[in-house]
């Protein structure tokens, strides 16, 4: 049985981690988290590695949304690269110089944080209500 190439696209998405971080072609950050949660643990991670200089590391992560964009743009991170990217996650990076690349792209994510971030502008802001939500979802 062969699959064509939009069934095989989706079993590559469901096959690869939710978030990898590499220097160079080197991985030194991989999580299966759902939801934000992966960026949440890479910013413990980050401050518990200060050898890693965010600037220089490339982030590979399943889907980039709005808040998703924020989160990577606070840490410092300058290159990202999207299994599926919001097109609200776009002006993120531009304004903040992230150089990114995806593989597909939609108007938005079907998520309540998409919406709940729509017109916050501030990364500081924005990590606030993003680890407001994490925290609420860890206590249910």
């Amino acid at each position: 049985m062969s699959l064509t190439a939009q069934e095989t696209e989706r079993h590559l998405l469901n096959k690869m981690k939710s978030l990898t971080v590499y220097q160079n072609k080197n991985i030194i950050y991989e999580h299966e988290g759902k939801w934000l949660h992966p960026l949440l643990d890479f910013e413990i991670f980050l401050k518990e590695h200060p050898e890693y200089d965010p600037s220089t590391l490339k982030v590979h992560d399943k889907i980039v949304g709005k808040a998703s964009a924020m989160l990577t743009a606070r840490l410092g991170i300058k290159q990202v690269h999207a299994a599926l990217l919001s097109s609200l996650a776009k002006p993120v990076f531009e304004e903040n110089n992230i150089a990114y690349t995806y593989d597909e792209i939609v108007d938005k994510l079907p998520c309540k944080t998409e919406v709940l971030l729509q017109d916050v502008t501030s990364l500081d802001q924005a990590h606030k209500i993003i680890t407001q939500r994490a925290e609420k979802s860890i206590k249910n």
